[in-house]
């Protein structure tokens, strides 16, 4: 019960967290909004799948 919380609320900070990140590199750097939050989602992709391949969890 408590390890979908946990998830839950490592999720959410993480989310946060590279808001906070896209931001910073947004103002202080020429690469576009578009292209932060192409690299943002592919990391968050990356992580996804291989949790789900560590815990043989279905895409279905």
């Amino acid at each position: 019960m408590y390890k979908g919380i946990l998830l839950l609320l490592l999720a959410e900070f993480t989310f946060a967290l590279s808001t906070v990140f896209g931001k910073l590199v947004t103002n202080n750097s020429a690469i576009s909004g578009i292209e932060i939050t192409f690299v943002r989602f592919a990391i968050g992709t990356l992580v996804v799948g291989s949790y789900m391949l560590y815990t043989r969890k279905s895409f279905r």
